[in-house]
């Protein structure tokens, strides 16, 4: 199940981290399980390609606050 996160800087949610779009560092995120998904601002398209493809890699563990997951 995702988490999503957006970067400081704009308001497009990601939630692949391999996505080459991921931010390093973000400013706020959300767990959301199963379908839903963010309901303020635009969700990356780099991230819907990936997990339509079967590509994403999710994050497993829901995070608060500021800060990076991306190793």
């Amino acid at each position: 199940m995702p988490t999503y996160v957006q970067a400081a800087v704009g308001d497009v949610w990601h939630w692949c981290r391999n996505c080459p779009s991921y931010p390093m560092t973000y400013a706020q995120s959300e767990f959301h399980s199963g379908k839903e998904r963010p309901r303020d601002g635009g969700l990356c398209d780099r991230c819907q390609r990936k997990e339509r493809d079967n590509d994403c890699v999710f994050s497993s563990s829901a995070l608060g606050g500021t800060g990076s997951f991306r190793t």
